[in-house]
């Protein structure tokens, strides 16, 4: 039996909302609902909304490499979602910290900033404003980073993206020494998913890692049982080469 509640989708478009409202419901109640339209039955929906000001954070941390003059490397992650987002989210948080935990003690060439936002689900919020606090990042940044979701979930198909021939041969490099690969690469031509999008609208170097995730915004994205332990280390072992790597390129 499918998994009870309420999966939500993103309001990508939050700041700039058009169109009748949304009504999300569960998938349990569809044959009811569909048995009343089979007959012609009406309804009326009434529609209450308001908008409290609330104040959200990004965490943002930055290790110095050895020569500042060299374009810095980002890499991001959002660190909010829907419901408990445990394999939506974990996964990326995880390697995120890792990746940090890693380059501090490599001896990187080139700065490299991180940034964990808020926001994902209301159309990159968090993004936009750390891009607004760093103009020309963009463009301007050797390579981005992007631990999107779900790739620590049990039963996902890893997704990898890139904005260029040559960042996917140097990920496949690592990717090989680990045994990974990917179920699906968008390509090189098209606007990625996800915060990768950002980039690509900007013109910048990328790498984007994420996957689909069969509890995908539904309440029982839940640790233990959403995580796949094993492919999340394996995942993360080889993104943490790569991106050290990519530190000490002069």
């Amino acid at each position: 039996m499918p998994a009870q509640g309420t999966t939500v989708i993103n309001a990508d478009d939050f700041t700039d909302p058009f169109g009748p409202p949304i009504l999300h419901i569960p998938h349990y109640a569809w044959p009811e609902l569909k048995q009343a339209v089979d007959a012609g039955a009406s309804a009326r929906v009434v529609a209450h909304c308001e908008r409290v000001p609330n104040t959200a954070v990004n965490v943002e941390a930055k290790i110095e490499g050895s020569n500042s003059d060299l374009s810095p490397m980002v890499i991001m992650t959002p660190r909010s979602g829907w419901w408990r987002c445990a394999s939506e989210r974990g996964g990326g948080i995880a390697l995120f910290l890792e990746m940090m935990r890693s380059i501090s003690v490599s001896n990187p060439q080139r700065d490299v900033y991180f940034t964990a936002n808020s926001g994902h689900e209301l159309g990159h919020l968090g993004l936009h404003q750390f891009i607004h606090n760093h103009p020309g990042l963009v463009e301007n940044a050797h390579m981005w980073i992007h631990l999107g979701a779900n790739f620590a979930a049990r039963g996902a198909a890893i997704l990898l993206q890139y904005s260029s021939e040559a960042n996917r041969t140097l990920t496949h490099k690592h990717l090989g020494q680990y045994g990974l690969g990917a179920a699906i690469e968008t390509p090189i031509s098209e606007r990625p998913l996800g915060e990768a999008r950002n980039i690509y609208d900007g013109s910048g170097e990328f790498i984007s890692l994420l996957a689909n995730n069969p509890l995908f915004h539904h309440p029982d994205d839940t640790w233990p049982n959403a995580i796949d332990i094993p492919a999340t280390m394996a995942w993360t072992r080889a993104f943490t080469a790569l991106v050290a790597e990519i530190s000490r390129q002069s």
